[in-house]
This record gives C-alpha cells, sequence and structure tokens, in this order.
C-alpha cells in the first residue's frame, strides 16, 4: 500500500495551503490584541507658534521687572490679535515681574526707612 499524500494538489516550489483561520499572506504581521501597546512615533510639532514677545517678558521678568510687566502686557495683545501661543509664558511674565517689582520697591523703601528709624532713635548730644 501507498502513503496518502500529505500536500495534494501542489506543485513543487508553491508554498502549502493554508490552515482554517490563518491569513492569506504567508508573511503578514499578526494582529496585535486588543489591548496592545502601539509602538512609539515621532512627535508631532504643536500647532501654532509661540509668540517671541512673551519669552523675552518672562525672561526680562528676572532681569527687570517692570520692563517684563511691561512686554507681558504688549505680547498678550498680540496673542489676542494672532493667535498665537503663549498667552500662559506672558501671564507668567507678568506676574513675577510685578512680584519682583513690589519686593524691589519694599527693598528700597526698608533700606531708607530704616536706618532713619535707627538714628532717630539714638539721642543727639550737642558737643
Amino acid at each position: 500500500m501507498t502513503t496518502p499524500d500529505p500536500t495534494p494538489n501542489t506543485t513543487p516550489g508553491t508554498p502549502p495551503p493554508a490552515a482554517p483561520g490563518a491569513t492569506s499572506q504567508p508573511y503578514a504581521s499578526p494582529t496585535p490584541p486588543p489591548n496592545a501597546q502601539q509602538p512609539y512615533s515621532q512627535p508631532t510639532a504643536p500647532a501654532g507658534q509661540t509668540n517671541v514677545l512673551a519669552i523675552i517678558a518672562l525672561i526680562a521678568a528676572f532681569v527687570v521687572a517692570p520692563v517684563g510687566i511691561i512686554l507681558g502686557f504688549i505680547a498678550r495683545n498680540q496673542i489676542k490679535t494672532s493667535g498665537e501661543g503663549g498667552d500662559g509664558l506672558a501671564k507668567a511674565g507678568i506676574i513675577i515681574g510685578i512680584v519682583f517689582t513690589v519686593l524691589g520697591l519694599l527693598g528700597i523703601i526698608l533700606s531708607v526707612v530704616l536706618p532713619l528709624i535707627f538714628f532717630a532713635s539714638i539721642p543727639a548730644y550737642g558737643y
């Protein structure tokens, strides 16, 4: 008796027929399970650009606080008209500029007032 051929109707050099439920493409990648992590992709750039004056306002708020306040307000007006990004940077420039300006003014006032109070409390003797 002869053994039956395990791959009927195939010609030499062709792949055997696919198993039931398998894909018809022999080198196709399998479909990932539903909860599988997606492969990494290239990061995309944000749609709008950041207002340059808002960035300068934030930097200026640390260096020369009143200039940061002024540039922050100008940047916010530009952002409203142009639709650019950076409103948060402009707000931060304004807030930090105000805080540093108030601290600077308090420092100046205290450096003038405290010596006056100290020297006014010393009794003066006429020599």
